[in-house]
C-alpha cells in the first residue's frame, strides 16, 4: 500500500505549490488536481510544523520513517510534475528553489545559517 504514495520534503513539496502558483497567474488556467495538491501540501505542513512544537511528537516523527514527510499519492505526483515541468528529486532545482525563498525573506536564510 505503501508503493502507492510519493513522500516529498517540504522544500519538494513547496516547490511545486510555488510552480502552480506561478501558474496560476494566467487568467485560464483552472485546475482542480493542482489546487487539491496545494491543499494537501499547506494542511500536512501545518501537521508537522504543530507536531514540531511538541518534543514528544516531534521526535516521534522523526523516528517513524517518513513522519515529517508529506504524502502524495503517485498518480496525483506524476500529474503535478509533469503539469510544472519540475524534478523534485533534483537537487539542484531543490537548491534553486531554497535560493529563491532566502532573497525573497533573508530571515529564513539567517535562521538557517543558525541551526547549521
Amino acid at each position: 500500500m505503501d508503493n502507492d504514495f510519493v513522500y516529498l520534503s517540504s522544500h519538494q513539496a513547496f516547490a511545486l505549490v510555488d510552480k502552480i502558483n506561478e501558474l496560476k497567474e494566467n487568467p485560464y488556467f483552472r485546475d482542480g488536481i493542482a489546487e487539491s495538491f496545494i491543499k494537501e501540501v499547506y494542511t500536512r505542513a501545518t501537521e508537522i510544523t504543530v507536531n514540531s512544537l511538541n518534543t514528544g511528537t516531534n521526535i516521534l516523527s522523526k523516528l517513524r520513517k517518513n513522519g515529517n514527510k508529506i504524502k502524495i499519492s503517485k498518480n496525483k505526483f506524476g500529474y503535478i510534475t509533469r503539469l510544472t515541468g519540475i524534478d523534485v528529486f533534483d537537487d539542484e532545482t531543490i537548491n534553486q528553489f531554497i535560493s529563491k525563498v532566502n532573497k525573497a525573506n533573508p530571515e529564513t536564510e539567517q535562521t538557517n545559517l543558525r541551526r547549521r
